[in-house]
């Protein structure tokens, strides 16, 4: 006579535990794919980060490369102002 009881409650257990399991993996789904979603969002936001920093700003290879310029023209305008000089020193 115990033995029916005692098979039943571990049914009723094992059902519990059982949609207890379904109802966390439904979550774990849910929440995976709500994460998928947001990283999504967050790789297009950076890539269009991405894009607006190369607009606003100057790279370092351009900016070397402006300021490199602007020093050979300072250089030139050093080396004729110091020809003048030596030119006027001569006469």
């Amino acid at each position: 006579m115990a033995e029916w009881i005692i098979q039943t409650a571990i049914l009723t257990g094992i059902g519990i535990i059982g949609y207890f399991l379904k109802s966390f993996k439904t979550d774990l789904a849910q929440n995976d794919t709500e994460l998928k979603q947001q990283i999504d969002d967050v790789e297009a936001r950076f890539n269009n980060y991405k894009l607006e920093v190369a607009d606003k700003y100057v790279q370092k290879d351009d900016f070397i490369r402006a300021t490199a310029q602007t020093d050979r023209k300072l250089d030139r305008i050093y080396d004729e102002l110091m020809k003048m000089n030596k030119t006027e020193a001569k006469s």
